[in-house]
């Protein structure tokens, strides 16, 4: 009996877009500066995880879309790096 490959999607969610949408709103004011704090750890977690050089590690910051190569908004945009990490996201 052939083994089925187990098909597992995994969503994309561009952290740092959801982060300036939710500060847009009007009512979310409050957060600009905790949200501000947030985004300056991100950004060393994703220079950290650079170091460490860990795949795993790697999948995580394009799905959170940490790294600019993972972003296609970014002009540093590179979805053949994306695809060579194996990134199956939507």
């Amino acid at each position: 009996m052939a083994e089925k490959e187990e098909l597992i999607v995994q969503w994309r969610c561009h952290l740092p877009n959801l982060i300036k949408e939710t500060l847009v709103n009007h009512g979310a004011s409050a957060l600009k500066i905790p949200m501000q704090i947030t985004m300056d750890i991100l950004h060393e977690l994703a220079e950290l995880a650079l170091e460490i050089d860990d795949p795993r590690l790697h999948k995580l910051m394009c799905r959170l879309t940490l790294y600019a190569q993972a972003d296609p908004e970014s002009p540093d945009y590179d979805p053949e790096m994306v695809k060579s990490l194996d990134c199956k996201i939507i």
